[in-house]
Parts: C-alpha cells; structure tokens; sequence
C-alpha cells in the first residue's frame, strides 16, 4: 500500500507447568534419615506451592523445595512425592525409598570354661539374610553364623563379639566370654 509496510518485533514467552525431577535416594537404615532434593524448571512462572509427601517419615509432608531430614522408623519400601504448582498448572513426581531393617541382637554362646587344647564353639541366632561379623582376641575375625576353635590355648581367652548387618545396616554389638583354663 502507499503507506509502506513496517516490522514488529515482538518477544513471546512461552509458560507451562513446572518441570520437575526428583534426585535418586539411596537405601538407608530404620532409624535414620534422608534428604530428598528435587530440580525444579518453573517454565518462566514462578512456583506457587511446593507439597512433599512422605509416607511413613516424619514429618510427613512438607512445603518448600528443600524439605529438610526426613526420619523413617521402620523398614520398608516407601514412595517419596513431589508435588509443584504454578499458575499453568501442576506436576507430580515420585521416587522409591527402601529403609532396610536393624537386626536383632545375635545372642552369642560358647562352651565355657575349657582346658587348654579343647575344641570351643561359638554360636549365635540364626536371622536370614544377615551378614555376621565375628571379632577376637588376637585380631580373630570370621564372617560364619556358628564356627570352632580347635585346640585352644590361653591366647584364645577373652572377650568375642558378634555383629549381625542387613543391606549395609548394623544391629547391636552382643558378646561372649570365653575362659580357658591351663592343664592340670
């Protein structure tokens, strides 16, 4: 047209829902905590509210984007969710949490007092799927549920003790006494 024909520029911004991805959590051990972390992209709107739901933690839930320790008791597998709003909507996201359980004291037993050059046998409960961790006098180690010592001398006396673990989870440290006594 006679007028002339003009160029407007003009630069559009694009909002959304937010983006969000929650971090991996490592396995961790009843009684202890963990802290979830999230990335957050809030797709040039800014984030209205944060919800966390933590079923069996506590607390429970939270509602900013950095939670804080969250305490589990007890064992089990637990999912661990994020909720994030802005004013283009909402996304939810969810993470596995396994809290692997503390064993049982182990109960250890052995057939005490002996005389020198006697067979000592060590024994514990028997719990599946534990990992046992003996320790002795004389830097004595041994990973069995039940073991012996044959032909003990007096360097084998004193004090053994018993650990039982589970996915990297220890239980409470439980001993023995064994007495050797010289021959006649």
């Amino acid at each position: 047209n006679s007028c002339g024909s003009f160029v407007y520029n003009q630069p559009v911004t694009v909002q959304a829902p937010p983006q969000i991805s929650l971090n991996p959590l490592p396995s961790i051990c009843a009684g202890t905590a963990v802290n979830p972390t999230a990335v957050v992209n809030n797709c040039y709107e800014s984030i209205d509210t944060y919800a966390w739901s933590f079923p069996g933690g506590s607390p429970t839930t939270a509602s900013t984007l950095v939670p804080g320790p969250i305490t589990y008791a007890t064992d089990g597998s637990f999912t661990i969710s994020l909720t994030a709003t802005n004013l283009c909507g909402s996304q939810t996201v969810t993470t596995p949490l396994i809290v692997n359980p503390i064993p049982p004291a182990l109960n250890p037993a052995v057939n005490t007092p002996l005389c020198a050059g006697q067979t000592a046998n060590f024994t514990s409960d028997l719990v599946p799927g534990i990992t046992y961790s003996w320790t002795g006098p004389g830097a004595f180690s041994s990973a069995a549920q039940n073991f012996s010592i044959t032909n003990v001398t007096a360097a084998n006396a004193g004090t053994y003790q018993v650990i039982g673990s589970i996915g990297g989870c220890p239980g409470p440290a439980s001993t023995v006494n064994l007495v050797v006594n010289p021959l006649p």
